[in-house]
């Protein structure tokens, strides 16, 4: 038996008599027994700030001497106020802030130990025993960064689970919330774990090349740990403006509530009773206290909306404009202090209708909050479409020309004079790429929608493009065209998050069982029937990359368990999936009679015909996988051309009219033949140069002449 009873409210008398629920117990011959039961207290119509003692009994059957029981100690139950869950919300907010803003004080004085560390590694021969204990100190310091960092994704967990038990936040927010625990979770990551691990190892191995080789790494990684500290802060702010938003709404719902609530109480109540109208008219200046407060709140929103930069959208701003002027009217009428004073005299009909619209206006504000938030969010995936539309456009182009200089280094001769200008452009590729992730870095602090996994490779990309000019420079150009591969195979896997991400905004399923940071499961089917090209071709994009990793995960060469034979048979049957789909576009597209895809689909299924046969008789080798990454490269180029095809400009008929132009020089075929005997005397006198190196000269001689023809035209 479950007895409570209220012991204090601020709208009802306290109850004298305990009330009496039955809990039922199962039929069992036993002495203990664990029951196990949910008390609804919203059967009892508590209400906010209420509180409520109760204790549980418990009889025996004794039918000899007569039921005996037990009892527990009495206990209380208290329901929190709305007022008071948004202030715990808001300690629990500052808090995580604080915890972030000191995780990334200490991380960037980490790095620049780190960096002056390394400056140290490479004057030393052998590390000293000062620099070592340094180097530990410093690993310390990352574990304790990581241990801060979860202790603030638990504030964050626990302040989420408050806010969603008192239905005080929207879905929107909540998801929100849950994205950036996520990230939190991703930002502790098991790279960042491993890349100590292995300083750690190399330290007690005292190899300078090993301990050299684990700070670029652990450098790396912990750089990628400051930048999604930094994305976590800004992204917690933007959502703390958004929570602010929902907490005014609910604020403002409340109080319309309990004023239609008071006005109806008021209907009912003689005005002839002073007693009545003392308690009514206190009930109202309550009210009035709740609205001064949300005035106050609703300042710190304008503040939150400047921090995070929200004020700076037109849309955003009207509706916030709208609930202040609902405000300031409110508060400039004094329409409750109004309903207060006529209540205390008993004029209550006049202070129904100041009730009224109270009640009016605070409905018209919450709207105007909950619009707000919803224009908020809109704006966010526009520009959120937008941008990553133009970064898989920029990252597309970026992989081609790595695919193609890639191409080039691997026919270079160690001694050709080409390997400065195959570095320089690599070089260029570089800073493209880093300007991008910037960009999205950017991005990402406004969203949590970005994947970690995307920035992760293209981090991972830019440090393989470095290695890439660095061996150029020491003219290896075998490991360069390697290193160069691989950069373009972490750019096709972010182009991938990306069109997965897009797919995504535009209300497609992205594909079952590919969820953020699990290991990719294999479609069981080919693409849509009844899609169009565009789409089918992505989706076919989507569905290599899924083999790509797969075979990446499998990542046997040689020998192969009976296991890993089972999973390449099934890897294969997806592959040959992807290239009947791939025939039956190139065949659509022959019979459409529309010119051939950019991209050149014949080439990626002779490139799969290859993959295929491979797969099939287990014989996987480096060049299987260099196929794999190029195949993927030649998609995500195709969908990026079919995508510049739908915006071709085409041809439009207009009037004639004059057309005043300046025509060109003459033609000096005085300076052509000049030019074709310097040519000849090159090839005749055999100096031993290479192709490219011929090359270069040529285009030094054509330089030459015309600037000579220039200077002719000046004199």
């Amino acid at each position: 038996m479950l007895r409570s009873r209220l012991v204090h409210s601020r709208y009802a008398e306290p109850e004298r008599q305990w009330r009496a629920t039955e809990i039922p117990l199962p039929t069992l011959a036993s002495t203990t027994l664990e029951v196990p039961y949910t008390w609804n207290l919203n059967l009892l119509g508590i209400s906010p700030e209420d509180r409520y003692e109760f204790y549980v009994e418990v009889f025996d059957n004794d039918v000899v001497s007569g039921p005996k029981s037990a009892r527990t100690t009495t206990l209380q139950v208290r329901l929190p106020s709305l007022d008071e869950v948004f202030r715990q919300a808001q300690q629990a907010q500052r808090s995580t802030q604080r915890d972030l803003e000191e995780v990334k004080r200490k991380a960037e004085e980490l790095a620049r130990s780190m960096e002056e560390l390394q400056r140290e590694f490479l004057k030393q021969q052998q590390p000293s025993w000062q620099n070592e204990k340094s180097l530990e100190n410093a690993l310390r310091q990352q574990e304790q960064l990581q241990r801060k960092l979860q202790q603030a994704q638990q504030q964050l967990e626990e302040m989420t689970r408050l806010l969603n038990e008192h239905t005080a936040i929207s879905p929107e927010t909540l998801q929100k919330y849950l994205e950036l625990q996520k990230l939190l979770q991703q930002i502790n990551s098991e790279e960042l774990r491993r890349a100590i691990e292995q300083m750690q190892r190399a330290l007690q191995q005292l190899s300078p090349q090993d301990v050299e080789r684990a700070m670029r790494n652990f450098r790396f990684d912990e750089e990628q740990f400051r930048k999604n500290v930094e994305r976590a802060i800004e992204l917690l702010k933007r959502i703390q403006a958004q929570q602010k938003m929902d907490e005014l709404q609910r604020r403002a719902e409340q109080l319309e509530q309990q004023q239609r609530q008071l006005e109806t109480q008021a209907q009912n109540s003689n005005p002839a009773n002073q007693e009545q109208r003392k308690q009514l008219a206190e009930q109202q200046q309550r009210l009035a206290d709740e609205l001064r407060r949300l005035q106050e709140e609703f300042r710190s929103l304008e503040e939150l909306a400047r921090q995070a930069r929200l004020d700076q959208r037109q849309n955003v701003q009207e509706q916030l404009r709208q609930a202040a002027e609902q405000l300031q009217q409110e508060l400039s009428d004094r329409s409750m202090e109004q309903s207060q004073h006529a209540l205390e005299q008993g004029d209550f009909d006049r202070a129904r209708q100041t009730m009224q619209r109270s009640a009016q206006r605070m409905q018209q504000f919450a709207n105007a909050m909950k619009r707000a938030r919803q224009e908020m969010r809109k704006n966010e995936m526009r520009e959120l479409a937008r941008q990553m539309q133009q970064a898989f456009q920029d990252l597309a182009d970026l992989s081609k020309e790595q695919e193609e200089l890639a191409k080039e280094t691997q026919q270079l001769d160690p001694n050709s004079a080409m390997m400065n200008r195959a570095m320089q452009r690599q070089q260029q590729l570089r800073e493209q790429l880093m300007n991008l992730a910037r960009r999205l870095d950017a991005l990402s602090q406004r969203t949590t929608a970005m994947p970690p996994e995307m920035a992760r490779e293209l981090g991972q990309a830019l440090r393989q493009m470095q290695e890439a000019q660095r061996t150029l420079e020491q003219r290896n150009s075998y490991g360069a065209c390697q290193m160069q591969q691989s950069a373009m195979g972490s750019i096709n896997r972010a182009m991938n998050q990306m069109q997965a991400l897009l797919e995504q905004m535009n209300g497609n399923n992205p594909g079952e069982g590919e969820g953020q940071g699990e290991s990719p499961q294999m479609r069981p089917g080919g693409m849509q029937p009844g899609a169009g090209f565009m789409q089918r071709l992505m989706e076919a994009a989507g569905m290599q990359q899924q083999i790509n990793n797969a075979m990446e995960q499998l990542g046997a060469q040689g020998q192969l368990s009976q296991e890993q034979r089972e999973q390449l048979g099934r890897i294969a049957a997806q592959q040959g999936r992807v290239m009947k789909s791939l025939e039956e576009l190139q065949l659509e597209e022959k019979q459409s009679g529309a010119r051939k895809a950019l991209g050149d689909l014949d080439r990626i299924r002779q490139d799969m015909k290859e993959v295929l046969a491979d797969m099939q008789s287990g014989n996987i080798t480096s060049e299987t996988r260099r196929r794999l990454d190029r195949i993927l490269s030649r998609l995500l180029d195709a969908t990026r051309s079919m995508h510049e095809r739908d915006y071709e400009k085409t041809r439009q008929s207009r009037p004639g009219e004059d057309v005043v132009r300046e025509s060109p020089s003459e033609l000096r075929l005085k300076a052509l033949e000049q030019l074709q005997r310097y040519r000849d005397m090159l090839r005749n006198t055999q100096l031993g140069y290479t192709k490219d190196y011929e090359q270069l000269i040529e285009r030094y001689l054509e330089r030459l002449q015309r600037m000579q023809n220039g200077r002719t035209v000046e004199q």
